[in-house]
């Protein structure tokens, strides 16, 4: 039972990085430079993809319990997050993935809530990713109420 209750969980948690860092990531290799089109896709853009693949997925499971499962999809988007930057920096000369910074990559990556909140400032993201993390705390809220 915990190991099914733990892949639940995990699918989420990879489910919400997943959603979030493949759609940045897509925005920095078709749009490589920084233009209005650019930072609107990052701040609006991929927060929307987030918030369609949650329900979606929610719809498609026809789950009854959802109440923490925006927070692991959160946990996700954060953990992932100094790894999708890293590649998405690749288009613009990026270069975490050459054999010389992948220690420092590990090591970004291993305080990943504060590189993640860092690099995104960097990156663009920083904006989309806020307003991701506030719809997901709201939406947990919406439905710890429909549920109560």
């Amino acid at each position: 039972m915990v190991m099914i209750k733990l892949k639940f969980y995990s699918f989420f948690v990879l489910l919400g990085g997943l959603s979030y860092w493949l759609t940045d990531i897509a925005i920095h290799f078709i749009l490589k430079s920084a233009s209005a089109a650019w930072i609107i896709s990052l701040t609006v853009v991929v927060p929307i993809v987030v918030l369609l693949t949650y329900f979606y997925v929610r719809k498609k499971l026809d789950l009854k319990y959802t109440v923490s499962l925006p927070l692991f999809m959160l946990v996700g988007i954060w953990f992932l997050g100094p790894l999708g930057m890293g590649i998405g920096a690749i288009p613009t000369g990026g270069t975490f993935f050459e054999s010389l910074n992948l220690k420092m990559l590990l090591s970004v990556w291993a305080v990943f809530p504060l590189s993640t909140w860092v690099m995104s400032a960097y990156s663009g993201s920083l904006g989309g990713l806020l307003l991701t993390t506030i719809m997901l705390f709201i939406l947990t809220i919406i439905e710890g109420i429909k549920s109560a």
